[in-house]
């Protein structure tokens, strides 16, 4: 770890769930000078299946941390060999995350991003009554 730390970096957590949210907050606290990015896929909620109102006050703890939150843009997973080729990840919103900064830091990426069920047969049968947008 003493090696790895000795060497700059920047993370980003690609997803703002419990675990997104619990591993920035861990790579804050064990590298206090690389920058954290957080994308969060859903334009509104991170924790979203928490206990209302605590997602405010996550977003703003990790602002009180210096963690930057991006919301509404996903990061997307492509092949290394893509992204080594490239020298990026793409987000979905056509921008570039470099594999290494402008200030030459390393970028290390934590993937934390959930699924969704596919519940399209309970909408069209009995079920669809009981299901919210969300599925």
């Amino acid at each position: 770890l003493a090696a790895f730390k000795a060497v700059p970096h920047t993370f980003v957590v690609a997803g703002a769930g419990s675990v997104g949210v619990e591993q920035a907050f861990e790579l804050r606290d064990h590298f206090p000078g690389s920058p954290v990015t957080v994308y969060q896929r859903n334009p509104k909620y991170i924790l979203k299946a928490s206990t209302p109102n605590v997602g405010p006050l996550i977003m703003k703890r990790l602002k009180d941390e210096g963690i930057e939150l991006v919301m509404g843009e996903a990061l997307l997973w492509e092949s290394p060999e893509i992204v080594e080729a490239r020298g990026s990840y793409l987000t979905s919103k056509g921008r570039s995350v470099p594999l290494v900064d402008s200030e030459g830091r390393k970028l290390h990426v934590t993937w934390a991003t959930g699924y969704r069920a596919n519940n399209q047969p309970f909408k069209e049968g009995s079920c669809g009554d009981a299901l919210d947008s969300e599925g």
